[in-house]
């Protein structure tokens, strides 16, 4: 049985694991539910192409991809390069955008087999970005004479003052789009990564999925992904993409244990069963940050 955003929130701070789904018939337009091991969520939907959500229920009938393997398009079947801005992120890994109305339209083309990521957040964002999301439970208090509400700010949220005023690691109050293909189904996420801890899904923190499209393909060693979203900041897990530089970092799945591994007495099987295809554990030196201009 599904449970509710309330419920998930509930288990995950009892440290429960939870589920997206318990069959393929939970994970809409034939979509498969798909066992994921070490994450906090057990079972997720992985979406047929041009379906996503987390049940796979969305879909953009705007977007002119009705097939993966559209000859008209040179890049992959998939797209045209030549429509977008090509940001060079390394020999192997590439991110295109294009900018359509009030949105932007990025795709991810990285050399893996495994899941990929991009991030954001201002360049001038405060230290104290980090008492979001409030995990000290403050309530929403009413001043009786003016009527008004106003929220009571967080005190540390579990940081030491010193952590709270130390300078922001690549990782924190930044707004992360994860995704991930398998079977040719596609698993994508809107994020939100306050720390060095794993990020986790906008609808988690009281917020949503500010996604309009997603399309995703594995082909010849690389996965290819494409979103879109509002330019605009759309809600406090959200950031803005621009205008002007914003700070940027990406990363992609470690494969076969390539890349760096823990220091601690895990056997190598047990780390071949952390560091699977696909499933968001991440623990390398490979996650690399950058200046951008805005990608518009």
């Amino acid at each position: 049985m599904l449970r509710s955003k309330q419920h998930k929130i509930f288990l995950l701070q009892q440290n429960i694991f939870v589920d997206d789904c318990s069959s393929d018939d939970d994970c809409q337009h034939d979509g498969s539910c798909v066992e994921q091991t070490n994450s906090l969520t057990n079972r997720v939907c992985y979406c047929a192409y041009g379906y996503y959500g987390v049940n796979c229920e969305k879909n953009d009938l705007c977007f002119n991809y009705e097939s993966s393997l559209n000859k008209s398009f040179n890049n992959y079947g998939l797209f045209n390069a030549d429509c977008y801005k090509t940001h060079t992120l390394n020999e192997d890994d590439r991110i295109y955008t294009r900018v359509v109305g009030n949105e932007l339209e990025l795709i991810m083309d990285y050399k893996t087999a495994s899941w990929i990521a991009v991030g954001w957040r201002p360049l001038e964002i405060s230290k104290f970005c980090r008492l979001f999301p409030d995990l000290e439970n403050i309530r929403w208090k009413r001043d009786m004479e003016t009527n008004n509400t106003s929220a009571k700010q967080p005190k540390d949220n579990g940081f030491l003052i010193s952590a709270l005023t130390a300078e922001l690691n690549p990782m924190d109050c930044t707004d992360i789009i994860t995704a991930s293909v398998i079977d040719g189904r596609l698993r994508i996420n809107d994020m939100y990564s306050r720390d060095r801890s794993t990020p986790l899904v906008d609808t988690w923190l009281d917020g949503e999925e500010s996604l309009t499209a997603a399309y995703g393909i594995e082909r010849d060693g690389r996965t290819v992904v494409m979103f879109r979203r509002e330019i605009s900041e759309i809600e406090p897990s959200d950031h803005p993409l621009g205008p002007g530089k914003i700070f940027v970092i990406y990363a992609k799945g470690q494969e076969s244990m390539t890349g760096d591994i823990p220091k601690n007495n895990h056997s190598k099987s047990d780390l071949h069963q952390h560091y699977r295809n696909d499933e968001l554990n991440y623990h390398g030196s490979s996650l690399i940050y950058l200046l951008i201009c805005a990608f518009k």
